[in-house]
């Protein structure tokens, strides 16, 4: 399900996204943004509402980031493991759009940059040398088991 938990002239707009997989594990995904605000912030909460435990269990979220193609920019993006949890306190991964493409001269020089950050210390970041995942999906190794060390960068589309 989905619904609008705005509250009316507030300057946060907030939505909850809701479903319940195979009657086991509930997700809770609540999504705000503020008028003045430069990011989402995104919320997920996984819950097991069945009657025995469940293993394995990971979240995911994976995009091709493509910043600027819809602003004439080209497709490949420098990812980049910006934190990590150990070393940093937060994790966080990043896309950024090349200098020097269309976008980035239509702005007076700045890059876009797509950006995932968590703070929670299960968390891990990473991205696929080979750009998207493999068939193994949310088991892929690259990214829980072999996740990329903070600092690493490649700029793959």
């Amino acid at each position: 399900t989905v619904e609008d938990l705005t509250i009316e002239n507030g300057p946060v707009g907030v939505a909850r996204i809701t479903n319940t997989l195979s009657g086991n594990l509930k997700l809770v995904q609540n999504v705000s943004l503020g008028i003045e605000d430069k990011f989402f912030k995104t919320v997920i909460t996984l819950t097991n509402v069945g009657s025995s435990s469940l293993d394995s269990v990971r979240f995911a979220r994976t995009v091709d980031a493509d910043n600027t193609v819809d602003q004439w920019g080209d497709f490949p993006t420098t990812m980049t493991i910006d934190a990590t949890y150990g070393v940093d306190g937060y994790s966080v991964v990043s896309a950024k759009s090349k200098p020097n493409d269309p976008y980035y001269e239509a702005t007076n020089g700045h890059q876009a940059v797509i950006m995932y950050m968590s703070t929670d210390p299960r968390a891990k970041v990473s991205f696929d040398p080979n750009g998207f995942l493999s068939a193994n999906g949310i088991f892929d190794p690259y990214l829980f088991d072999t996740a990329r060390p903070r600092g690493d960068t490649m700029t793959i589309d």
